[in-house]
């Protein structure tokens, strides 16, 4: 029942789930050719002491080369010397979607980075969304569990029902989060209107 469409400029549109019941978007904003969206994956390279950079290897401010198959999308691109591979997979038989991150360091000196996965939260249906996004997102309680292997797990549920049902989705790190948080603020930063970079 999971689907996701890509605009022509590499940033995700809509990620839906659809049954008999109707449509779910489980996305809170639906991406745009001028701006993008606010979905994507932000690498934070360590390369320094006390300094961290971020790129985006998926999203509106991504230098990436987009490829799409049947079940996935595969963005890759090369930044500062680092070298980026993101793979978002729909898995065939259960509601369940994967994304892959892989880097390689092309320059000599040793870098640490870690990826940061951006997913606004809709969970419901489209017109209920985009009516009033401050509105829907008002309404998603989040649980968040601590995995001894896989860190923080952050499960998300619309507490307004949607045709008598009440959508959620889970997320987590097979290698094992951090860090989590559930507002953008959060991530972006307070500088984030003024200017491009995520703090992140």
């Amino acid at each position: 029942g999971l689907s996701a469409s890509l605009l022509p400029n590499g940033t995700l549109f809509a990620l839906e789930h659809h049954d008999d019941r109707g449509m779910v978007l489980i996305n809170q904003v639906l991406g745009s050719p001028i701006a993008g969206g606010i979905s994507r994956v932000v690498l934070r390279v360590h390369a320094d002491p006390g300094a961290v950079r971020t790129l985006e290897a998926v999203g509106p401010a991504a230098r990436v080369r987009v490829g799409a198959g049947r079940d996935r999308f595969v963005w890759e691109g090369e930044t500062g010397g680092l070298a980026h591979r993101v793979t978002f997979w729909l898995a065939p038989d259960i509601n369940v979607w994967l994304w892959r991150v892989e880097a390689t360091n092309l320059v000599g000196a040793g870098v640490r980075a870690s990826a940061v996965l951006v997913q606004d939260l809709g969970l419901g249906e489209r017109g209920f969304v985009m009516n009033n996004e401050a509105y829907a997102s008002h309404y998603i309680d989040h649980q968040i569990l601590n995995h001894p292997r896989f860190g923080p797990l952050v499960m998300s549920r619309q507490a307004l029902a949607q045709r008598g049902r009440h959508p959620w989705v889970a997320h987590g790190c097979l290698d094992g989060a951090i860090g989590f948080a559930t507002d953008a603020a959060q991530v972006f930063g307070p500088g984030f209107r003024d200017g491009t970079e995520i703090a992140a």
